[in-house]
Protein backbone atom coordinates (compact mmCIF):
# COMPACT_ATOMS: atom_id res chain seq x y z
CA UNK A 1 0.00 0.00 0.00
CA UNK A 2 1.27 3.57 -0.88
CA UNK A 3 2.09 5.62 2.24
CA UNK A 4 0.32 8.81 2.81
CA UNK A 5 1.76 11.03 5.02
CA UNK A 6 -0.73 12.89 7.35
CA UNK A 7 -0.58 16.34 7.41
CA UNK A 8 0.86 18.09 10.06
CA UNK A 9 0.19 21.62 12.02
CA UNK A 10 2.84 24.13 11.15
CA UNK A 11 3.83 24.75 14.77
CA UNK A 12 4.48 20.95 15.02
CA UNK A 13 6.24 20.67 11.97
CA UNK A 14 8.46 23.67 12.31
CA UNK A 15 9.02 21.55 15.80
CA UNK A 16 9.88 18.12 14.51
CA UNK A 17 12.33 19.86 11.76
CA UNK A 18 14.60 21.26 14.45
CA UNK A 19 15.78 17.69 15.52
CA UNK A 20 16.41 19.00 18.87
CA UNK A 21 16.82 15.30 20.38
CA UNK A 22 19.34 14.10 17.86
CA UNK A 23 21.34 17.09 18.30
CA UNK A 24 20.63 17.03 22.39
CA UNK A 25 22.32 13.22 22.51
CA UNK A 26 25.10 13.62 21.17
CA UNK A 27 26.32 15.90 23.70
CA UNK A 28 26.52 12.67 26.67
CA UNK A 29 27.11 10.51 24.17
CA UNK A 30 30.76 12.40 23.30
CA UNK A 31 30.98 12.72 26.88
CA UNK A 32 30.28 9.53 27.79
CA UNK A 33 32.71 7.73 25.05
CA UNK A 34 35.82 10.33 26.47
CA UNK A 35 34.76 8.99 29.82
CA UNK A 36 36.81 5.81 28.99
CA UNK A 37 38.93 6.56 25.87
CA UNK A 38 40.21 9.67 27.49
CA UNK A 39 42.04 7.64 30.86
CA UNK A 40 43.04 4.93 28.49
CA UNK A 41 45.48 7.80 26.39
CA UNK A 42 46.04 9.25 30.19
CA UNK A 43 47.53 5.94 31.55
CA UNK A 44 49.49 5.29 28.36
CA UNK A 45 50.99 8.75 28.20
CA UNK A 46 51.57 9.65 31.73
CA UNK A 47 53.11 12.95 30.81
CA UNK A 48 50.44 14.57 30.17
CA UNK A 49 48.22 12.44 32.24
CA UNK A 50 47.39 15.31 35.00
CA UNK A 51 45.53 17.24 32.41
CA UNK A 52 43.56 14.48 30.83
CA UNK A 53 42.35 13.32 33.95
CA UNK A 54 41.28 17.20 35.05
CA UNK A 55 39.07 17.00 31.44
CA UNK A 56 37.80 13.22 32.13
CA UNK A 57 36.64 14.74 35.96
CA UNK A 58 35.41 18.08 34.50
CA UNK A 59 33.43 16.08 31.79
CA UNK A 60 32.18 13.83 34.13
CA UNK A 61 30.91 16.13 36.58
CA UNK A 62 28.47 17.70 34.16
CA UNK A 63 27.55 13.73 32.34
CA UNK A 64 24.18 13.84 34.25
CA UNK A 65 22.64 16.92 33.40
CA UNK A 66 23.31 15.86 29.69
CA UNK A 67 22.00 12.96 29.67
CA UNK A 68 18.92 14.37 31.22
CA UNK A 69 18.71 16.96 28.63
CA UNK A 70 18.64 14.32 26.21
CA UNK A 71 15.67 12.21 27.61
CA UNK A 72 13.49 15.30 28.28
CA UNK A 73 14.26 16.44 23.98
CA UNK A 74 13.89 12.58 23.39
CA UNK A 75 10.34 12.64 25.60
CA UNK A 76 9.61 15.53 23.59
CA UNK A 77 10.30 14.37 20.24
CA UNK A 78 8.49 10.95 21.13
CA UNK A 79 5.82 13.15 22.08
CA UNK A 80 5.39 15.39 18.60
CA UNK A 81 6.44 12.77 16.71
CA UNK A 82 4.24 9.84 17.48
CA UNK A 83 1.57 11.80 19.94
CA UNK A 84 2.64 9.54 22.70
CA UNK A 85 6.06 8.24 24.92
CA UNK A 86 4.38 5.28 26.33
CA UNK A 87 4.24 2.89 23.44
CA UNK A 88 6.62 -0.43 24.24
CA UNK A 89 9.18 1.32 22.03
CA UNK A 90 9.92 4.96 23.43
CA UNK A 91 9.09 3.53 27.24
CA UNK A 92 12.25 1.15 26.98
CA UNK A 93 13.69 3.84 25.81
CA UNK A 94 12.90 5.86 28.90
CA UNK A 95 13.93 2.44 30.71
CA UNK A 96 17.23 2.61 29.46
CA UNK A 97 17.61 5.97 30.09
CA UNK A 98 16.77 5.72 33.41
CA UNK A 99 19.80 3.07 33.96
CA UNK A 100 22.44 5.20 31.91
CA UNK A 101 21.65 8.12 34.03
CA UNK A 102 22.31 5.68 36.85
CA UNK A 103 25.51 5.32 35.18
CA UNK A 104 26.57 8.67 34.99
CA UNK A 105 25.21 9.80 38.10
CA UNK A 106 28.30 7.26 39.50
CA UNK A 107 30.72 8.55 37.17
CA UNK A 108 29.74 12.08 38.50
CA UNK A 109 30.18 11.22 41.94
CA UNK A 110 33.63 9.27 41.39
CA UNK A 111 34.93 12.88 39.94
CA UNK A 112 33.28 14.90 42.34
CA UNK A 113 34.20 13.06 45.43
CA UNK A 114 37.67 11.60 44.48
CA UNK A 115 38.67 13.41 41.49
CA UNK A 116 39.64 10.98 37.84
CA UNK A 117 43.37 9.69 38.34
CA UNK A 118 45.39 6.90 38.07
CA UNK A 119 44.41 4.82 40.50
CA UNK A 120 40.22 4.99 39.93
CA UNK A 121 40.90 5.41 36.17
CA UNK A 122 39.88 1.84 35.86
CA UNK A 123 36.54 2.23 37.56
CA UNK A 124 36.04 4.81 35.64
CA UNK A 125 37.12 3.32 31.98
CA UNK A 126 34.44 0.90 33.10
CA UNK A 127 31.70 2.56 33.75
CA UNK A 128 32.40 4.74 30.75
CA UNK A 129 32.52 0.91 28.50
CA UNK A 130 29.10 0.46 30.49
CA UNK A 131 27.75 3.93 29.70
CA UNK A 132 28.42 3.83 26.36
CA UNK A 133 26.89 0.82 24.88
CA UNK A 134 23.60 2.27 26.67
CA UNK A 135 24.21 5.10 24.69
CA UNK A 136 25.04 2.91 21.39
CA UNK A 137 21.43 1.06 22.09
CA UNK A 138 19.79 4.07 22.69
CA UNK A 139 21.36 5.36 19.26
CA UNK A 140 20.07 2.53 17.69
CA UNK A 141 16.54 2.60 18.42
CA UNK A 142 16.19 6.13 17.87
CA UNK A 143 17.43 5.56 14.12
CA UNK A 144 14.85 2.45 13.72
CA UNK A 145 12.19 4.98 15.36
CA UNK A 146 12.94 7.91 13.06
CA UNK A 147 13.10 5.60 9.54
CA UNK A 148 12.38 2.55 10.27
CA UNK A 149 14.04 -0.73 10.80
CA UNK A 150 15.34 -1.64 7.15
CA UNK A 151 15.39 1.75 6.25
CA UNK A 152 18.71 3.21 4.43
CA UNK A 153 19.14 5.31 7.47
CA UNK A 154 19.56 2.51 9.55
CA UNK A 155 21.68 0.02 7.46
CA UNK A 156 24.86 -1.59 8.51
Amino acid sequence: MEYKPRRLSPKREKMLNLHLHPICVHFPIVGTTGSFFVPIIALLIPSIAATLFHVVTLVTMILPALVILGGISGYIGSKLRFKTATAKYPKQKIYLTIIYFIISCIQSYMAIAHSVNAENAWIMIILGIIGSIFAAKLGKMGSYLFAGRFSPYTAG
